[in-house]
Order: structure tokens, then sequence, then C-alpha cells
């Protein structure tokens, strides 16, 4: 399935950060352009998980 070969490329990179990175979590989010309206979603959450430095939340969506 495409949409989990791209959410495995964006996990396995947000992977590699701390969740107060937060222009580096937008990067890596900014890099991966889709017409998915799921990832677009998760995407949106994740961020907003970074943002408010909700660590449960970003971890438990790491972890799809």
């Amino acid at each position: 399935n495409k949409e989990k070969k791209i959410l495995k490329n964006i996990i396995s990179d947000l992977e590699k950060q701390e969740i107060y990175k937060v222009s580096n979590i937008n990067k890596i989010l900014n890099t991966y352009k889709t017409d998915s309206e799921n990832i677009n979603i998760w995407k949106k959450k994740i961020f907003n998980a970074v943002l408010y430095n909700d660590k449960e939340t970003y971890l438990t969506l790491l972890n799809i």
C-alpha cells in the first residue's frame, strides 16, 4: 500500500527527532507532499502534538 510506505518513511525520519525540535519535525512533515487525505490528517495530528508538547499522543501516532 502506497500510504503505508509513505507513513513508514515519515515515521522513520520522525523517530530520529526529539519532540521539542518543532522546526525539524515541521521540515520533515513538509518534505512529504501527498494527496492522501489520511496522511495529511495524520501529519496535522503529529504537528499539533509537537506544538503542544503532547509526547503521549506523539508517540501513539508514531506507533500506528
